[in-house]
């Protein structure tokens, strides 16, 4: 089930860049996409703030704690691996599956899919930039494919990083108190004089 929403979501992200790559033989495309990859981590950070930055707090709270560790260990890994630009989208679910492991939950789903998205978006952008520019040999396709999917990450943290912390969660109280209360307890009899 996760690896048929995350499929129709690479759907959607190839069907835009199908656009995009029709709208290039009218050269709309350098006002959409900025051609320098270095700029494409602000344009990553635009799209995650267009898409996220007025979703309830709850949302982003959990983007800021469940989504991020996931951004967070994917940016990592890609400092010392290079995405395979065939079989793409297979290569990313697992990925990120070896990354947080399958769902549990809606919840679960939903982050993961979040930061699938993210790289999708910036690996399917490098291999059109690789298109456009006439890049034909495969390794050098795959480190555009892996830088542009790094600058997307980036960009995708730098909006995560400016959203506020949530407050940490209360511990529960049991029927004698919050947990450690005993210990408290005990420590309060020895200070007294």
């Amino acid at each position: 089930m996760m690896r048929n929403k995350i499929a129709v979501c690479g759907a959607l992200v190839l069907a835009i860049l199908g656009g995009v790559a029709a709208e290039n033989r009218l050269d709309v495309v350098e006002r959409v996409f900025p051609p320098d990859q270095s700029e494409f981590r602000s344009f990553s950070k635009f799209m995650a703030t267009q898409q996220f930055g007025e979703a309830p707090e709850f949302i982003r709270n959990d983007l800021v704690t469940d989504a991020m560790p996931i951004a967070e260990e994917a940016r990592s890994r890609l400092d010392t691996m290079t995405l395979d630009a065939n079989g793409l989208n297979e290569t990313v679910v697992e990925f990120l599956v070896d990354i947080a492991g399958t769902p549990e939950s809606p919840k679960d789903g939903f982050m993961l899919q979040s930061v699938y998205g993210c790289l999708m978006f910036g690996a399917n952008y490098g291999q059109f930039a690789a298109l456009r520019d006439g890049i034909v040999e495969p390794g050098e396709v795959n480190e555009l494919v892996t830088r542009c999917a790094m600058d997307a990450i980036d960009g995708f943290l730098d909006f995560l990083s400016e959203l506020p912390r949530p407050d940490p969660p209360l511990p529960p109280v049991t029927p004698d108190g919050p947990p450690g209360q005993e210990q408290l307890d005990e420590w309060a009899e020895d200070l007294e004089p």
